[in-house]
């Protein structure tokens, strides 16, 4: 009989609930495997479901954590295609926070060894979610402009890459000298939002109008931001940041009363929409795994280079947590398990 650290919650609130506890490790089903994990990614997600504010979380107690690296440790009877020892990657559903993790074979590729695990675990969250709302939801084409609100963060760092490597001219909020020069890096303009205006910044930078812009940060830039776009141009929200900042908690329910407020903005000639990773990934699971392996891709061949903020062990995640909340990160937060 096999047992395993992991980090659990037991309910919902701040980083204190973040709880160590060792768990007995069980057998895979016929079609699941176990990973050892090496690594696991963290997210504004975990954030939004440790405070319960993401939808249809299961019930608690339950183990955070969905951007896995590690290692085949076991199969079940029915998987051909995987063996014990090699090297994967995976979006769980949860579990990440842990030692092993037991999935469905079907939610896992293969990786090269050489791969640095630090930089992969942003991939499947991080890059895919920029890389379908560039190229799925916006649809945005080569000389177009875009602007990415939050743009130092582990989405915003790789909208930035991906555009650039599709010549898409690129403006990011950002609130600091360090997220300034991280932007640039990018090849993307900065605009300090804590100093300057974004709406009349861009009035005068891009008076024809932007043709998109992403703001993972919810109803108060939302006005702002269609202020910006062309006619016709697209706004797409992915997430609420401001909502949860803090010690703010709100449920389910009145967030998805914020996403409805999206639908008001019609009146306004653009084209706003909301993008959930989650969502895609359960109803078209063949296009995710079709995005998430061009961008291993582009890794492999050193085309993108995903930025690290900091790395964790297991024992300190409730520090990784707070520092996230902070606001500060630029690109990636890792578990090193």
């Amino acid at each position: 009989m096999e047992y395993f650290n992991a980090v659990k919650i037991n309910s919902f609130g701040t980083s204190e609930v973040l709880e160590q506890t060792t768990l007995k490790l069980n057998e895979p089903n016929s079609d699941e495997v176990i990973i050892k994990i090496s690594h696991c990614g963290i997210a504004f997600l975990d954030i939004l479901m440790r405070k319960g504010s993401y939808p249809n979380l299961p019930s608690l107690p339950f183990i955070l954590g969905k951007d896995v690296v590690g290692h085949i440790h076991k199969v079940g009877k029915d998987v051909k295609d995987l063996k014990v020892g090699q090297r994967v990657l995976s979006h769980l559903n949860l579990g990440g926070y842990a030692q092993f993790a037991i999935t469905d074979a079907k939610n896992i590729i293969k990786v090269s060894e050489n791969l640095d695990a630090n930089k992969l675990v942003a991939l499947p969250l991080n890059y895919v979610t920029a890389y379908q709302l560039l190229h799925r939801i916006a649809k945005v084409k080569k000389g177009s402009t875009i602007l990415v609100h939050g743009g130092a963060g582990g989405v915003g760092t790789a909208l930035l890459e991906l555009a650039r490597l599709s010549d898409i001219k690129a403006y990011a909020t950002v609130s600091s000298k360090e997220k300034i020069e991280s932007v640039k890096k990018r090849g993307a303009i900065p605009i300090n939002y804590k100093s300057t205006d974004f709406v009349s910044f861009l009035k005068e930078e891009a008076p024809k109008g932007i043709d998109a812009v992403f703001d993972p940060i919810a109803e108060e830039y939302w006005k702002k931001s269609s202020k910006v776009l062309k006619k016709g141009g697209i706004l797409v929200a992915y997430g609420f940041s401001s909502l949860v900042s803090n010690d703010n908690v709100i449920s389910p329910e009145e967030l998805s009363n914020v996403i409805g407020k999206l639908v008001e903005l019609e009146k306004s000639e653009i084209k706003p929409t909301w993008y959930s990773i989650t969502k895609l990934k359960m109803e078209e699971p063949e296009i995710y795994f079709e995005d998430l392996l061009k961008v291993v891709k582009l890794f492999e061949e050193g085309i993108i280079d995903p930025e690290v903020d900091s790395i964790f062990s297991l024992k300190d995640v409730k520090k990784a947590h707070d520092l996230i909340e902070k606001g500060s990160v630029i690109g990636k937060v890792v578990l090193k398990i």
